[in-house]
C-alpha cells in the first residue's frame, strides 16, 4: 500500500502493531535528570552577564589608570615646570652675583691677592702677604708702590703707620718708606705750595713751573694722592694749576672722585 493511500484507520492499525516500549527508569532518576538539565540551562544563561560585568569592571579600572596617569602627568609637568622655573631664577641670580663679583674685583689689593699670581711671563709669582711687607690698610694712612720684581706689576699699597694730616702723608710719599720693596708714590719732581681741605674736598695747589706728563709714572702718582685723600676721608680731589688737561682717565679741569679701591684690571 502506498503512503499516499494511507487512511487514519491504516496509521492506526500500524501504530498499534508497533512494538512495546518500556523505560526501566525508576520515575526519581527521571526526575531528577530533567532538574539537572533545568539547571544547567539557567546556569548557561549567567555566563554572558558575568562576562559582561567583568568586562565593565575591566573597563572601568582602565578608565580609572588612565585618569590618574594623567592626573600625575600634569602634576609631573607642573613639578617640572616649577623646577625649571626656579632653576631659572636661580641661574639669574648666580648671574648677577657673578657680575656683581666682577665689578667688585675690579680692583685688588696686595691684601685681596692670592698667594700665587702669574707673571708676564706665565709663570708662578710668590706674593707675599700684607702681614710680610709690614702693610696694613686703615683710616689715614698713605701710599706706595709695592713690586716684587721689575716684570711684576707695580701695586698700591697703604703704609702701617697713619699720619696726623695728608699733608704729612703726602710728604712721606714722596720720601719712601725705608722698605726696599716698597718705593715712593710720588715723584720729586711734582711739588706743590698748599694742601687745602674743604669738607669733602681737598686741594693740592701745584707749585708754579710744575710739568705734569701723561706718563705711566704720574698716573701712579695721581691714584696714590687719591687713594690717600679717600683714607683721609675725603670723596674728590682739586688739582689746582695743572698745566695739562687730563692725565689718563681723570680730567684735571674738574674735581676727581677718589676711588672706590686701589689697583683697578683693566
Amino acid at each position: 500500500m502506498k503512503r499516499s493511500q494511507w487512511n487514519e484507520n491504516d496509521i492506526e492499525e500500524l501504530l498499534k502493531n508497533l512494538p512495546n516500549i518500556k523505560d526501566r527508569r525508576h520515575p526519581k532518576d527521571i526526575y531528577q535528570n530533567i532538574e539537572s538539565r533545568i539547571h544547567r540551562k539557567r546556569s548557561n544563561n549567567w555566563i554572558p552577564l558575568i562576562a559582561a560585568m567583568a568586562a565593565l569592571f575591566v573597563l572601568a579600572v582602565l578608565a580609572t589608570s588612565i585618569m590618574l596617569g594623567s592626573n600625575n602627568s600634569a602634576s609631573e609637568d607642573r613639578a617640572i615646570e616649577k623646577t625649571e622655573m626656579e632653576r631659572g631664577s636661580q641661574s639669574r641670580k648666580a648671574a648677577s652675583s657673578q657680575h656683581a663679583g666682577t665689578e667688585n674685583n675690579s680692583s685688588s689689593t696686595p691684601n685681596d691677592q692670592v698667594a700665587k699670581s702669574e707673571d708676564r711671563h706665565g709663570a708662578a709669582e710668590e706674593k707675599p702677604s700684607e702681614e710680610e711687607v709690614g702693610i696694613n690698610h686703615g683710616a689715614r694712612k698713605a701710599y706706595f708702590i709695592y713690586q716684587t720684581n721689575e716684570s711684576s706689576r707695580k701695586m698700591l699699597v697703604s703704609s702701617h703707620s697713619e699720619f696726623p694730616t695728608i699733608d704729612k702723608a703726602l710728604e712721606e710719599m714722596i720720601k719712601g718708606s725705608g722698605d726696599p720693596s716698597i718705593s715712593p708714590s710720588i715723584p720729586k719732581e711734582l711739588k706743590w705750595d698748599r694742601v687745602e681741605e674743604q669738607d669733602k674736598k681737598v686741594i693740592l695747589e701745584l707749585s708754579e713751573g710744575t710739568k705734569i706728563s701723561d706718563t705711566e709714572e704720574y698716573l701712579t702718582a695721581l691714584e696714590a694722592i687719591l687713594l690717600t685723600a679717600k683714607d683721609f676721608g675725603f670723596d674728590y680731589v682739586k688739582f689746582s694749576n695743572a698745566n695739562i688737561d687730563a692725565l689718563g682717565p681723570y680730567n684735571l679741569q674738574e674735581d676727581v672722585p677718589v676711588p672706590i679701591a686701589p689697583n683697578k684690571i683693566n
